[in-house]
């Protein structure tokens, strides 16, 4: 979908997880958002429902806080600035030229050497990159990569600009995580538009600093020299013989030097270094610019877009999801209270989907082993069979671990689509160790305790506070944990 759309999905996901009550934006609102987005023409579903309900909600939102037009009109203009920087590189690259009142250039620490030398290491480093396949945002934080990001994704700086316009702590908030989550969503749109403004940047220094060399030398004569400490002749000339032999092969004006302290008309001098900085930078970075251009408006007008994966997704999609999937929770050795069961209910709805069936067969007793006193002695295809155990209960292998080695079994055995959910219900555990430092260092190693029981029969365990209010991140959890036969979770 457009990154415009995906944007809007970010900044309505901000205001929600940051304002679960409803304060800034009603609940009502949102129910009606969605009822509204899935009745709409064409039967809107997944990625689409999703879109159509932030920007029914985005709508409400921008109505109700003003920051948010402020927002949304400087943004285009804090992308305008890219020009702006580009100037100033082409300005930069004339001031750079080494032409000055004593009319001689040194071959040796000639400003366009220097710049082509930089250029070229830095198709290294991104040749380096692409081959790595580490073509992340994360590669640029240095002080020019951030300014580049800036100019290029305002969005980012949102929240300094933001900050002080509304006096409602929520808001602020939902600001900060807004411009985070929209750095790391659209981090690859942001490359493209740091690497375009890069380039072209780049691309005018260079032209910025042989324009210099010709615009100086119309007015005065310059003549090419060299000195140096520890290089002779021969040295200098190898060098020199090296850099310019290509725009030489094309010119044919020659690169041979005169001895130290004798002039030579410099004219030929800087047609070969321009021509050397055309092949080695302005036309490389162009290619540079043209890809990173192309990259850009490609991502702005269909950004990829998955939620499948994300808890937050699954959650306002759970309306439409789940129909034939039964799910049977199994609490062993542990009865779970009336709160806990609520919760969990709400977490696995989330997971499978409203149309999902969800049985509570009660609670196996201390000791029982797979298929006795209760628990199921096969799998169906489509079923989920979630294990239920309570931290406060040391993690025994001969107990524990021996009645997840029979579901494991089972599993194995059981149909295609079968899947097999196991977790820790760490509320009263917690609730009994406190907050304090002791008590999160024993609750840590209790689940480190329960984790390797778990990894050792094949399955992936979440630890949830089933007594507390549902988290995104809880459905993530579950949804990670569970195990399929070759099937995603979510169709």
């Amino acid at each position: 979908m457009p990154a415009v759309s995906v944007r809007e999905i970010v900044l309505v996901r901000a205001f929600e997880e940051a304002d679960p009550k409803g304060r800034l934006l009603p609940l009502a609102a949102r129910k009606r958002a969605s009822k509204e987005a899935r009745a709409g023409e064409g039967g809107l579903e997944g990625g689409e429902l999703i879109a159509d309900r932030a920007e029914r909600l985005g709508r409400i939102l921008r109505e109700k806080f003003s920051v948010l037009e402020l927002v949304q009109r400087v943004a285009p203009r804090a992308t305008a600035l890219s020009p702006f920087l580009c100037v100033l590189a082409f300005v930069f690259g004339i001031l750079l030229n080494a032409l000055g009142p004593s009319k001689e250039i040194n071959v040796l620490s000639f400003p366009l050497l220097f710049v082509i030398a930089w250029n070229l290491v830095v198709y290294l480093v991104l040749l380096v990159d692409r081959l790595k396949g580490t073509h992340e945002v994360s590669g640029w934080r240095t002080p020019l990569g951030s300014a580049f990001a800036w100019v290029s994704s305002p969005e980012r700086a949102w929240r300094r600009l933001t900050a002080g316009f509304e006096h409602e702590k929520n808001v602020t908030e939902a600001l900060h995580r807004f411009a985070g989550n929209w750095w790391n969503v659209g981090r690859t749109l942001h490359r493209a538009r740091i690497e375009r403004s890069f380039h072209a940047a780049s691309a005018l220094v260079a032209l910025g600093t042989v324009s210099g060399m010709y615009v100086r030398g119309l007015a005065l004569s310059y003549e090419l020299t060299w000195e140096s400490t520890f290089l002779d002749q021969a040295a200098v000339q190898a060098l020199v013989s090296t850099v310019l032999w290509p725009a030489d092969q094309l010119l044919g004006l020659g690169t041979q030097l005169s001895a130290a302290g004798e002039g030579t008309p410099a004219a030929p001098w800087i047609h070969l270094y321009a021509m050397t900085a055309i092949m080695f930078v302005v036309g490389p970075r162009l290619l540079l610019l043209w890809g990173a251009t192309r990259r850009a408006k490609r991502l702005e007008e269909g950004f990829a877009f998955d939620a499948s994966k994300d808890g937050y997704y699954l959650r306002l999609l759970a309306t439409d999801r789940g129909q034939g999937v039964h799910a049977s929770v199994h609490a062993y050795s542990y009865s779970p209270s009336k709160l806990a069961e609520e919760g969990l209910q709400a977490l696995l709805l989330d997971v499978f989907g409203n149309r999902a069936r969800l049985e509570f067969k009660g609670t196996l007793g201390y000791g029982t082993e797979w298929g006795e006193g209760g628990s199921p002695s096969r799998l169906e295809a489509a079923d989920c069979c979630v294990l239920l155990f309570n931290a406060a209960q040391s993690p025994e292998q001969e107990v524990h671990g021996h009645f997840l080695e029979g579901a494991r079994a089972a599993l194995d055995q059981g149909a295609s689509g079968a899947r097999v959910l196991v977790l820790i219900d760490e509320t009263r555990y917690r609730a009994r160790m406190g907050s304090g430092e002791d008590g999160l260092r024993r609750t840590q190693e209790r689940q480190r305790a329960w984790a390797r029981l778990v990894k050792e029969t094949g399955f992936k365990v979440a630890f949830l506070e089933l007594e507390q209010a549902t988290q995104a991140e809880d459905v993530e959890q579950i949804r990670e944990a569970v195990q399929g036969a070759h099937e995603a979770l979510v169709s």
